[in-house]
Protein backbone atom coordinates (compact mmCIF):
# COMPACT_ATOMS: atom_id res chain seq x y z
CA UNK A 1 0.00 0.00 0.00
CA UNK A 2 1.10 3.51 -0.84
CA UNK A 3 1.68 6.15 2.22
CA UNK A 4 -1.57 8.11 0.19
CA UNK A 5 -3.52 5.01 0.33
CA UNK A 6 -2.46 4.19 3.63
CA UNK A 7 -3.48 7.68 4.81
CA UNK A 8 -6.85 7.21 3.30
CA UNK A 9 -7.40 3.89 4.73
CA UNK A 10 -6.50 4.59 8.29
CA UNK A 11 -8.84 7.93 8.08
CA UNK A 12 -11.34 6.09 6.77
CA UNK A 13 -10.83 2.99 9.88
CA UNK A 14 -10.70 5.92 12.17
CA UNK A 15 -13.99 7.04 11.30
CA UNK A 16 -15.23 3.37 12.06
CA UNK A 17 -13.74 3.48 15.75
CA UNK A 18 -15.51 7.32 16.24
CA UNK A 19 -18.85 5.91 14.97
CA UNK A 20 -18.62 2.41 16.83
CA UNK A 21 -18.85 0.54 13.90
CA UNK A 22 -17.91 -2.80 14.04
CA UNK A 23 -16.94 -6.01 11.75
CA UNK A 24 -18.68 -5.75 7.84
CA UNK A 25 -21.10 -2.75 7.51
CA UNK A 26 -23.63 -2.07 4.83
CA UNK A 27 -22.63 0.63 2.28
CA UNK A 28 -24.20 3.40 3.88
CA UNK A 29 -22.05 2.92 6.92
CA UNK A 30 -18.56 2.83 4.79
CA UNK A 31 -19.78 6.10 3.03
CA UNK A 32 -19.99 7.46 6.53
CA UNK A 33 -16.37 6.44 6.95
CA UNK A 34 -15.53 7.96 3.91
CA UNK A 35 -16.95 11.09 4.77
CA UNK A 36 -15.46 11.22 7.84
CA UNK A 37 -12.01 10.89 6.36
CA UNK A 38 -12.78 13.77 4.04
CA UNK A 39 -13.40 15.68 6.73
CA UNK A 40 -10.08 15.11 8.38
CA UNK A 41 -8.21 14.76 5.39
CA UNK A 42 -9.35 17.81 2.98
CA UNK A 43 -9.38 21.10 4.18
CA UNK A 44 -12.07 23.28 2.51
CA UNK A 45 -9.59 25.69 0.83
CA UNK A 46 -7.25 22.99 -0.43
CA UNK A 47 -10.20 21.43 -2.18
CA UNK A 48 -11.10 24.76 -4.02
CA UNK A 49 -7.74 25.41 -4.41
CA UNK A 50 -6.83 21.52 -6.50
CA UNK A 51 -10.38 22.28 -8.62
CA UNK A 52 -8.82 25.28 -9.99
CA UNK A 53 -5.65 23.66 -11.05
CA UNK A 54 -6.54 20.35 -12.12
CA UNK A 55 -9.96 20.75 -12.98
CA UNK A 56 -12.74 18.27 -11.44
CA UNK A 57 -11.95 14.66 -12.86
CA UNK A 58 -11.67 13.24 -9.32
CA UNK A 59 -8.29 10.79 -10.01
CA UNK A 60 -6.67 14.64 -10.53
CA UNK A 61 -7.62 16.19 -7.41
CA UNK A 62 -7.15 12.92 -5.79
CA UNK A 63 -3.57 13.13 -6.65
CA UNK A 64 -3.69 16.92 -6.29
CA UNK A 65 -4.74 16.55 -2.35
CA UNK A 66 -3.03 13.51 -1.66
CA UNK A 67 -5.43 11.22 -1.04
CA UNK A 68 -7.30 8.63 -2.89
CA UNK A 69 -10.30 8.71 -5.41
CA UNK A 70 -13.04 7.90 -2.53
CA UNK A 71 -12.00 10.54 -0.41
CA UNK A 72 -12.35 12.56 -2.77
CA UNK A 73 -15.62 11.36 -3.64
CA UNK A 74 -16.95 11.05 -0.17
CA UNK A 75 -15.80 14.88 0.19
CA UNK A 76 -17.99 16.18 -2.76
CA UNK A 77 -20.99 14.23 -0.92
CA UNK A 78 -20.12 16.60 1.93
CA UNK A 79 -20.12 19.74 0.07
CA UNK A 80 -23.05 18.98 -1.22
CA UNK A 81 -24.67 18.31 1.90
CA UNK A 82 -23.63 21.65 3.19
CA UNK A 83 -24.91 23.31 0.29
CA UNK A 84 -28.40 22.01 0.85
CA UNK A 85 -28.43 22.76 4.50
CA UNK A 86 -27.08 25.98 3.75
CA UNK A 87 -30.17 26.47 0.89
Amino acid sequence: MTAVQSRSVLAHELGHATYGDDGPQPPHIEERAWRFAARLLVPGMAYEQAETIVGCHPGALADELGVTRPVVLAYREVLEHRELMCA
